[in-house]
């Protein structure tokens, strides 16, 4: 009642002071107020933008899409956008039967614009080679029209079957929850990684659904909206994550993007020996982890001798060659991102506000790795 009371009067006559008893009340409930809304009504799609001759179709708890046969190295999809926009901060739910061999991708479509404009969170199941099967990963991608994309994160999951499923079915789910300008991405129930984007305006639009080559089922598909003016989901959002912070390291699950990381253990050192990111001083540090077989596939060896001569700025480079393995027994990246805030297109810190960049370093216009003026880069490149 006090959360219903808070929320209604807050939200209605702007007094924001109640958000306060809204919060309190969510936290020693644990329990959230909010109403989800089903999309698909298990019988035909009304609420619907259908276009043309659509692949969707209702086939009663299932809405089932076959846009033919499985093809990996196609990357052509069909939308399907629910009647309705929002103005304010939303979430979309989905449960997906999406096979290895059988789907090329699929997901989720938010703030679409028009035909090829548009934002997707998709799931790529896989495909079973020689009797082994590819690992599944997700993508956030942002598309500004028909040969323009940026893929925000790319992550590894575990479309595996799951115990009590068969080979005839394969359900995963996938959830977005938009919280200003922040997109929050669920997969199976865990949360695998948030984005910022610099406005919410990019985030409005339609919504639904995407598929490319390939068979799918969607079920369970629902969404929530508030209003422009309801800070819900705000308060939600945060603590939601609070509790899923671990209080030590600031870290969620398994990432440590926007988090400090541990220092690494060290079993054998190729240079001078460290024990502590405190011995190196107020000084930029560059920590690079990554693996024999990954350099063989995408050799980094002449760009890290490169950076050594950033060395001359200021810039302490720790490399640790090895690979991280995931609960699930996935090969994944760990995300870092170093507490000074600055990072380089390829990801890596290389200054702080406090201690920028000096003015005789700048990027190699062919590789962009980060030089010295009148020095040359890890491919023999000299920059004047």
């Amino acid at each position: 009642m006090v959360m219903d009371l808070s929320w209604r009067l807050g939200t209605e006559l702007g007094i924001d002071g109640l958000f306060g008893e809204y919060e309190r009340a969510l936290r020693e409930s644990g329990k959230s107020i909010q109403v989800w809304k089903l999309a698909y009504n298990e019988q035909d799609l009304d609420d619907w933008n259908v276009v043309g001759d659509s692949a969707f179709k209702a086939t009663d708890e299932y809405l089932t899409v076959d846009r033919g046969s499985f093809a990996p190295g196609q990357f052509d999809f069909q939308l399907l956008t629910l009647d309705t926009v929002t103005s304010g901060d939303f979430s979309i739910d989905v449960e997906v039967d999406a096979r290895r061999g059988e789907a090329s991708f699929c997901g989720l479509v938010v703030g679409r614009k028009d035909a090829s404009t548009f934002h997707s969170f998709i799931l790529f199941p896989g495909q079973v080679r020689a009797g082994a099967a590819d690992t599944g990963f997700v993508d956030l991608t942002s598309h500004y029209g028909s040969d323009s994309y940026k893929t925000w994160r790319h992550l590894p999951v575990d479309t595996s079957a799951e115990p009590g499923q068969t080979l005839v079915s394969s359900w995963h789910r996938l959830r977005l929850d938009i919280t200003g300008g922040e997109v929050d991405m669920w997969f199976d129930e865990e949360l695998i990684a948030s984005h910022a984007f610099p406005s919410r305006d990019v985030l409005r639009g339609s919504f639904g659904l995407v598929m490319g080559p390939g068979k799918a089922r969607y079920r369970n598909i629902r969404y929530l909206a508030l209003h422009a003016r309801d800070p819900a989901a705000a308060i939600e959002r945060a603590v939601r994550l609070e509790a899923l912070t671990d209080a030590d390291t600031g870290r969620i699950g398994d990432s440590w993007l926007g988090a400090r990381p541990p220092f690494p253990e060290v079993s054998r050192w190729s240079g001078a020996e460290r024990s502590s990111w405190a011995e190196a001083g107020p000084v930029p540090q560059l920590l690079v982890l990554w693996s024999i077989n990954q350099n063989e596939m995408i050799p980094m060896h002449e760009w890290l001798r490169g950076l050594k001569e950033m060395s001359a700025c200021g810039l302490s480079l720790l490399l640790r060659r090895l690979t991280v393995t995931s609960s699930t027994g996935i090969s994944r990246p760990t995300s870092f991102r170093m507490p000074w805030g600055w990072t380089t297109a390829k990801g890596l810190v290389l200054a702080s506000p406090s201690r920028p960049l000096p003015s005789t370093v700048t990027t190699c216009p062919a590789c962009f790795c980060w030089i010295l003026m009148g020095a040359s880069c890890g491919k023999g490149i000299r920059v004047l």
